[in-house]
């Protein structure tokens, strides 16, 4: 949907957190992702949130509390973040790198970068970039160790094979393949032969068999064949025919009058707020597992 992010300033839900938290919902969400959760959250706990409702402005301030729970826990993390940070910076490039791997600085190192200096950050790039030339340097110098000693194990392999006890164990293990598939094709032939025996007919009767089978699947293949050529020459082009010719017909247009029509439309609206709601429940998903966040245009109407 090309509006599907658009929401109106007077809209139900924009009334229904109103009344809940008693705070425009406009003001504080510019973007879907939180509003999304946020409502996510209210439709699982919504009993609950309706029992606190009930003790008035406390009951407010409660929901405010639990509402802004995940703001302040972000808060905390981040001066943690921090505090990590300048330990980082005084332990050395290591605990610099350890810290760019975790978890918490990949969700929050965009919000650090307006909590510290530029210099400060600059330093912290520079010391991950070198501990990280420094960890790949190694990977790359033991990467060759082994390869090393694989080169040498291929050598010590091909010796052995260019020797003469190679060439006799290599021989004979060709020679036990052969002997071996020789075994198996014997023990196929007698299986037939004894297939034939108790079966109680000739090998002629095999053959004729065994052509009739063949023909019975040759025949299938024709027949599904000619229902492909009946289908794709004929039927096709008759349909198209007649939907062509049929969408050229003037039909009349039965008038109904509105107080009739409004059950229907009231109920296609719904449906088109129920497809509504599963299309953004769908794309809030695709974009959670995007890590973005569409923005939310509030309308006047």
């Amino acid at each position: 949907m090309k509006n599907l992010y658009t929401f109106s300033k007077k809209s139900w839900h924009v009334r229904f957190f109103r009344w809940l938290f008693a705070k425009d919902a406009t003001e504080i969400y510019k973007t879907m992702c939180p509003y999304f959760w946020t409502y996510v959250l209210i439709i699982t706990f919504l009993p609950i949130i309706l029992i606190i409702k009930l003790f008035g402005a406390a009951g407010t301030r409660m929901l405010d509390n639990a509402r802004t729970y995940s703001q302040r826990k972000e808060q905390k993390l981040l001066a943690e973040l921090k505090e990590r940070f300048y330990a980082a910076l005084e332990a050395g490039q290591a605990e610099v790198y350890k810290l760019s791997k975790s978890k918490c600085w990949k969700r929050l190192n965009n919000d650090l970068y307006c909590k510290v200096e530029y210099h400060e950050m600059q330093k912290f790039r520079e010391m991950k970039e070198t501990e990280y030339w420094r960890i790949r340097q190694e990977k790359n110098e033991q990467k060759a160790i082994r390869q090393e000693a694989s080169q040498r194990r291929d050598e010590k392999l091909d010796d052995i094979k260019d020797s003469i006890f190679g060439k006799i164990l290599g021989y004979s293990v060709l020679i036990a393949v052969v002997a071996a598939a020789l075994y198996l094709l014997f023990i196929l032939f007698r299986w037939l032969i004894g297939l034939v025996d108790w079966v109680g007919t000739d090998w002629g009767s095999v053959g004729r068999i065994t052509a009739i089978a063949i023909g019975i699947v040759v025949a299938i293949i024709g027949v599904i064949y000619l229902v492909y050529l009946f289908l794709i020459h004929l039927v096709t082009p008759f349909f198209s025919w007649m939907i062509c010719h049929l969408k050229q017909v003037n039909w009349p247009k039965i008038r109904v009058g509105k107080y009739i029509a409004w059950p229907f439309v009231i109920f296609w609206k719904f449906l088109v707020l129920i497809g509504k709601c599963i299309a953004i429940v769908c794309d809030m998903i695709y974009n959670f597992y995007k890590k973005r966040c569409p923005i939310i245009t509030w309308k006047e109407e």
